[in-house]
């Protein structure tokens, strides 16, 4: 009886408990993932984080959202330091909800501020405009008049030179 008890407690592992998050570390926010703003994806993530009490993030499990929104959250909170009111050696499992939103006002990455307030939950947000993928210089579309006709008499030109061959 005591082995079969003993067998079962080490198979079994315990769930991680539900902890409020108080802040993050020193300058750690979201940021727009690049190649999503150039896609002009956007959306709200939610992610439960696995962490421990000090402030190591271990794991994700995500719950919905664009995959390339997830990816990009998760890659980032990697690397970021959760600070919690939790105490001893347990993991803790919070929610966090990021709202990344395509905004051509914004710039680059705008992030808004970083909402703690409702326990066990992180808000995070995040806007960004769309990269210019094009050549500043360029032109876009048909080309001009003057353009056309000077092209026509290059071409004309080469094909009399190269004719003389």
């Amino acid at each position: 009886m005591v082995l079969s008890v003993a067998a079962l407690a080490s198979l079994s592992h315990a769930e991680a408990r539900w902890c409020s998050i108080t802040g993050l570390g020193e300058g750690q926010n979201l940021r727009y993932v690049p190649i999503a703003r150039a896609a002009r994806v956007s959306g709200v993530v939610l992610d439960r984080v696995i962490y421990l009490p000090n402030g190591t993030v271990q794991s994700f499990e995500p719950v919905s959202g664009p995959k390339m929104l997830v990816a990009g959250l998760e890659s980032q909170m990697k690397e970021w330091t959760i600070k919690t009111n939790a105490r001893g050696d347990e993991p803790c499992v919070s929610l966090v909800i990021a709202d990344f939103k395509i905004d051509d006002a914004a710039g680059e990455s705008k992030p808004k501020p970083v909402d703690v307030s409702t326990p066990s939950m992180l808000r995070l947000g995040v806007s960004g405009s769309t990269p210019c993928l094009c050549d500043p210089v360029g032109i876009l579309g048909r080309p001009t008049l003057v353009a056309r006709v000077r092209n026509a008499i290059r071409r004309g030109f080469g094909k009399i030179i190269g004719s003389q061959k």
